[in-house]
């Protein structure tokens, strides 16, 4: 069984895809301007869902650039330390806390 679901709609219809707690979900939306990936992921540590989402080159197009990461279905909150990047979330405290290690930042 699935633990990550996605779906998908184009000119040929919709489609959708599955991936588990190992595997992970990646996703890549794109135009000759560059590309939009999604990647979903599991942490055993934390019992956390993760996402990342990013620009990329697509056919040498485009740019490599984070665009924000958390905890799916959590708040998210400013890690500084993380290069700018939203990389956290907040506890039922309203903690900000690492998105991989649930430590304090």
């Amino acid at each position: 069984m699935s633990h990550f679901y996605g779906s998908i709609q184009g000119n040929r219809g919709a489609a959708t895809r599955g991936g588990t707690k190992t595997s992970g979900y990646h996703t890549i939306a794109s135009s000759w301007d560059g590309a939009i990936e999604v990647k979903l992921s599991y942490n055993p540590k934390t019992d956390k869902n993760h996402y990342v989402i990013y620009q990329s080159k697509w056919h040498g197009k485009g740019v490599e650039q984070p665009i924000t990461s958390g905890i799916i279905g959590e708040d998210r909150c400013y890690a500084e330390y993380n290069k700018g990047y939203d990389d956290g979330y907040r506890d039922a405290m309203g903690e900000c806390k690492d998105a991989w290690t649930s430590e304090s930042i």
